[in-house]
């Protein structure tokens, strides 16, 4: 089925439909893509290969089942280091119309946007089963795309509404579970500078000056 809804690989950075963009690519001999940025939302679902994502002159080494938040005007660009190795992903290209339009449903569906932009958190991973529920639901849309059924268009925008609230999800569940893991590293820390520090004047200010993550540990505090 990948084979059939492959699309051969065309490195042009605009879009030519007016709301998305959906493709799975397999390539074997692709360098990699000139640095650039486009007016339009970016998501990459990686699968295979050994590829490098530059951000904002950040580089980020991808592993599979990586998902990959582009936000508008954003300077991005992949590099290939094993031509032996298929590089296989989907793109999705989002206009800022349609992205707008998806927002009048529900602003719940801007949290993994919202976050790209805020944190700067543009990558994020998956296991082999949340990364394969994900991956069925983009063949399924693009075999949507070039099918011929009854109500396909309605068809279309549902699932991509379901695909943006699975992503979503996703992004929640991530970030949760970085700040469970970042308040257990902390609690320690605390505990400790308070009973170093036990006969000075302990205000939530110093306590929290600390550390790096000073608001984590007022709230923690004032909990």
């Amino acid at each position: 089925m990948a084979n059939k809804l492959a699309s051969e690989f065309d490195n042009r950075q605009y879009m030519i439909h007016d709301r998305f963009e959906l493709y799975y690519y397999e390539n074997t001999l692709l360098t990699g893509v000139d640095s650039h940025k486009h007016n339009y939302y970016e998501i990459l679902f990686f699968v295979e290969g050994n590829v490098s994502m530059n951000i904002e002159n950040t580089s980020y080494h991808l592993k599979s089942g990586d998902i990959l938040i582009i936000p508008p005007n954003t300077l991005h660009n992949i590099i290939n280091h094993d031509l032996s190795t298929p590089y296989r992903r989907f793109v999705f290209w989002l206009s800022r119309p349609y992205y707008r339009s998806i927002l009048n449903f529900s602003n719940e569906l801007s949290y993994i946007f919202d976050n790209t932009k805020k944190n700067k958190h543009y990558i994020y991973s998956n296991d082999l089963l949340a990364f394969n529920s994900i991956q069925s639901k983009l063949f399924a849309i693009i075999d949507e795309i070039h099918s011929e059924r009854y109500a396909k268009e309605i068809k279309i925008g549902t699932s991509i509404y379901d695909l943006i609230i699975q992503l979503n999800r996703m992004a929640k569940k991530t970030i949760e579970t970085e700040i469970y893991k970042s308040h257990h590293r902390l609690f320690p820390n605390i505990i400790q500078y308070i009973e170093n520090h036990i006969h000075e004047d302990l205000t939530l200010n110093n306590i929290a000056g600390y550390t790096k993550e000073k608001e984590v540990v007022k709230c923690l505090i004032s909990h």
